[in-house]
């Protein structure tokens, strides 16, 4: 199969909601604070055009259209604005990040899906994340152990057994989500339907190919931080083993598309 890029509900909302300052008569725009990052994945499909290497099926296209109101409200109620008293501003907004996400969705291939069949493997990842949350509740508690570990002359320097547990708790963060942010419906639906595709392109195409999800949603994408190199990434490294999927930051998404065509 040809490698392919699922673009996700929220790097679809993400790269629509920008407005110049113009606009809403402000110094500053309003925009996404995802919007830089999943903006450049647009970009960099819209360059490849051709290729058509972005997908959407209407399942992503349809829950995007209907947060985008929610959305936009949350990131003008920000800014100190209030549907009811500055409609005529909200309605402004709403419209230029409507026609941006329309535009955006154009750019993109729409896959049609079984419905039955994706149904069916909606039971299997539902299970995939209920094991994972169970995982979440048993974790072993390590940072003493380590801490024992560490050499005494070093023992003063640091608090070794709240660095550990931090480490620890950081690289068990997407499971540990999972405790007071369950997966979603529609996440379920959309990781269903991303397994289904996979499977048509592999039966119809070779299995040569990756399929990426592009997304910010941690009960897809790894956890990081610009303050550590370790990661939160049980999940994805599940999705992956389990289906063959590899879901990534919409950067990172980009960087490893172009990696793998360049080693090719």
């Amino acid at each position: 199969m040809k490698s392919r890029i699922f673009i996700d509900s929220c790097t679809l909302l993400s790269a629509s909601v920008f407005v110049s300052n113009k606009d809403i008569d402000e110094e500053t725009p309003l925009k996404h604070k995802f919007y830089e990052e999943c903006k450049e994945l647009f970009t960099f499909i819209q360059r490849n055009l051709a290729k058509r290497i972005g997908i959407i099926t209407s399942t992503v296209e349809n829950e995007a259209i209907g947060v985008l109101d929610r959305v936009i409200e949350g990131e003008l109620k920000a800014r100190g604005y209030s549907r009811s008293h500055d409609f005529e501003i909200f309605s402004r907004v709403f419209n230029i990040c409507d026609i941006k996400m329309r535009q955006l969705i154009m750019m993109l291939q729409r896959e049609p899906v079984d419905s039955v069949d994706v149904a069916m493997r909606i039971y299997s990842i539902r299970n995939m994340y209920e094991e994972m949350k169970k995982r979440a509740k048993s974790l072993p508690q390590v940072a003493k152990a380590k801490t024992k570990s560490v050499p005494s002359r070093l023992k003063s320097v640091l608090n070794w057994e709240a660095l550990y547990a931090w480490q620890d708790r950081f690289t068990h963060s997407q499971i540990l989500n999972l405790l007071y942010n369950p997966v979603d419906d529609e996440d379920l639906i959309i990781l269903a339907e991303a397994s289904h595709l996979k499977t048509i392109y592999n039966s119809t195409e070779g299995k040569n190919g990756n399929l990426y999800i592009a997304s910010k949603d941690r009960h897809f994408v790894p956890v990081r931080s610009i303050r550590t190199t370790y990661e939160g990434r049980e999940i994805t490294d599940e999705i992956l083993r389990r289906f063959g999927i590899i879901c990534e930051h919409p950067k990172r998404v980009k960087d490893l598309y172009i990696a793998e065509k360049s080693v090719k």
